[in-house]
């Protein structure tokens, strides 16, 4: 299919309500006790005490996606400083053969275009999304094998920046004890995986199977549990948790959640954030139609609604003319966590949800930082320039445009991460 990159359009955007989990794609699980953080080796093993148990057999339908993720860690690396917005020169690596599998295997980061935009990180000394720290307003995290340290030590969740708003402690698990739990698989797990997985198949220990691959994995996401539910009443806390990671000095906001209530608090913790350099993504949502959600709707923030893998926009997406962007929410591979009698079970999923094409595109901000340096963006525009900046250029450049593309209702075109990163510096 041929494609073409757009100028930029003048339009706002929406949120999402959710995804819906499809069957796990995962041949094995792992089941461990419910509670503190395990730590899991790369066999699957659970080192507190959990086995492998497995093929996993459930199938489950679930609404909607967000973040999540597991692996303590003990202090995050500083933001890579400064680099002119011409080339480095360096002539970018080609990928290797467990990239290429990773990008043969998921049409997400296929379409994206996320490994390639690795190579382009990497030719400036850098690893993909490294120094960046991305809040993650959603419902909880889980030590899954897919979150845990790579071997290079680097920690994809940061458990000791970690908060509960729920329950007011620093120990933000999945609500599971919670009837109301929408969608039931841990939906902060699936976004924090679609973000930062390492490359590579943990969970089975070896790469025979599918397995998730983030398309930032050297940025770090900090779980902070907002709700059980992907449905935003008051917004209180996803306030508080905004304003918290204006506190600890977040980088990037992804909010996979929404609602259609005045949410004042929230508004007005978001136009904090982006006072202070924080690029918020946010998703338009599911089922809603031609409603946007809050808080994609307000102002600033860069909506993500969805498409499909055959690069149609999904009908199940909300869209309209605040939408700035979309990007894949159909089969998109997560991490995928369930709990029965007290133990979770770990497996792989495919997620259909525009909270993982914002879960994608909060990827390509972080990209987008380590490979110009988020000192030399604060030196050139100031912290509340950022986040302008960067969704101009996403939306201008940062896409690439099917035919006959519904820009009205759809955004400036498809998410491609190469484009963004190669768009020149105003």
């Amino acid at each position: 299919m041929g494609r073409t990159r757009r100028g930029i359009v003048d339009v706002f955007v929406g949120l999402t309500l959710g995804c819906t989990g499809t069957a796990p794609a995962d041949p094995g699980t792992i089941s461990g006790t419910d509670g503190s953080s395990p730590t899991v080796g790369a066999s699957g093993a659970d080192a507190s005490g959990g086995t492998a148990v497995g093929d996993a057999g459930t199938s489950s339908s679930s609404a909607m996606d967000s973040t999540s993720g597991d692996a303590s860690s003990s202090g995050g690396s500083a933001l890579p400083s400064s680099t002119s917005d011409a080339s480095s020169g360096a002539e970018p690596p080609g990928l290797s053969p467990e990239e290429q599998a990773a990008v043969d295997d998921n049409w997400a980061l296929r379409e994206t275009r996320a490994i390639e935009a690795w190579q382009l990180v990497r030719a400036r000394g850098r690893e993909p999304g490294e120094g960046v720290l991305i809040a993650q307003p959603d419902t909880g995290a889980s030590p899954h094998p897919e979150l845990q340290p790579s071997s290079d030590g680097h920690s994809p969740l940061r458990w000791d920046l970690a908060r509960d708003f729920v329950d007011g402690d620093d120990d933000p698990q999945h609500g599971f004890d919670n009837p109301l739990m929408l969608p039931a698989h841990g939906h902060g797990t699936e976004t924090s995986s679609v973000i930062v997985s390492p490359l590579g198949c943990p969970l089975a220990g070896s790469n025979e199977m599918p397995c998730v691959t983030g398309a930032a994995p050297a940025a770090s996401v900090v779980p902070l549990r907002i709700s059980d539910t992907v449905v935003l009443v008051s917004g209180d806390t996803a306030a508080a948790a905004v304003d918290y990671a204006v506190d600890i000095g977040a980088h990037v906001i992804s909010i996979s959640m929404g609602g259609v209530t005045p949410m004042p608090a929230l508004e007005a913790a978001i136009e904090n954030a982006r006072a202070a350099g924080i690029i918020v993504v946010a998703a338009a949502g599911n089922g809603t139609g031609i409603i946007v959600v809050a808080p994609s709707t307000f102002d600033g923030v860069v909506c993500v609604a969805g498409i499909t893998p055959d690069i149609e926009p999904w009908s199940t997406s909300a869209r309209g003319p605040r939408v700035d962007i979309s990007g894949p929410a159909v089969d998109v591979r997560y991490a995928r966590v369930t709990e029965q009698g007290g133990a979770l079970t770990y497996g792989i999923g495919l997620a259909q949800g525009t909270s993982d094409a914002t879960a994608l595109t909060a990827s390509a901000a972080a990209l987008w930082l380590s490979y110009h340096g988020r000192d030399a963006l604060l030196e050139r525009y100031g912290a509340a320039g950022i986040p302008v900046v960067f969704r101009s250029l996403l939306t201008e450049y940062g896409v690439s445009v099917p035919p006959r593309w519904p820009e009205s209702n759809w955004g400036s075109g498809v998410l491609d991460m190469v484009a963004l990163l190669e768009a020149p510096l105003p």
